[in-house]
């Protein structure tokens, strides 16, 4: 069986309705990868895609060979041709409903629209600092009970910028990200009960 970080590959009907159901169960995002080995771009992207389950690891990333004869009707279930112009598909589901599809090799569109629809949550961090290591193992914590959350560490030494894009001059600094917009800011490690929460409510919706 695959890991987390990993692309699942869907050999028949079994294992693609199996990891379905454990995608919605999990409330995960997931990214059906819509292939065919005569397919050039297909293979071109497969290293792409390897990369960026590594990359949102709470993201379920399902490959589908669209020539298997049993796995035929899934890319008609999700109204998708199969012809030459049609390889790849990408189809971003989560909770059995779709909300992108992206035909092509356009590794970075694919990469922005993965990043789109996975609830991120940016720990803003500094190595040296007391309630920074007070907080570490309460985000690991919820990383491991939210696995349908990408928990993405920044360290405010080595990327003064991305404290400078996002307002922050505090640490830590925790930032809710939903569809690539920010709807939650968390400042201070006095919290984590709130912290929590909030991780709860966005991981549901």
């Amino acid at each position: 069986m695959a890991e987390e970080g990993q692309v699942i590959a869907c050999h028949d009907l079994r294992v693609w309705h199996g990891q379905i159901r454990k995608g919605y169960e999990s409330n995960k995002l997931i990214v059906v990868y819509l292939t065919a080995p005569w397919c050039v771009p297909c293979k071109f992207m497969a290293p792409v895609v390897d990369e960026l389950a590594k990359k949102f690891t709470n993201v379920m990333f399902l490959k589908v060979d669209v020539d298997v004869k049993q796995l035929k009707y899934v890319p008609i279930d999700f109204g998708v041709d199969c012809g030459v112009e049609s390889m790849p598909t990408f189809v971003f589901l989560k909770n059995d409903v779709v909300l992108d599809k992206l035909v092509g090799a356009d590794k970075v569109k694919l990469e922005q629209l993965t990043e789109r629809h996975a609830t991120i949550v940016v720990y803003f961090t500094a190595s040296w600092y007391g309630p920074c290591k007070f907080m570490a193992p309460v985000v690991d914590e919820l990383a491991k009970k939210f696995t349908n959350v990408v928990f993405v560490k920044v360290d405010v030494d080595e990327l003064k910028s991305k404290a400078v894009d996002f307002g922050v001059d505090s640490m830590p600094t925790f930032i809710f990200l939903k569809g690539g917009d920010v709807v939650v800011k968390l400042v201070g490690a006095d919290d984590k009960v709130k912290l929590e929460r909030l991780t709860e409510t966005h991981a549901t919706l």
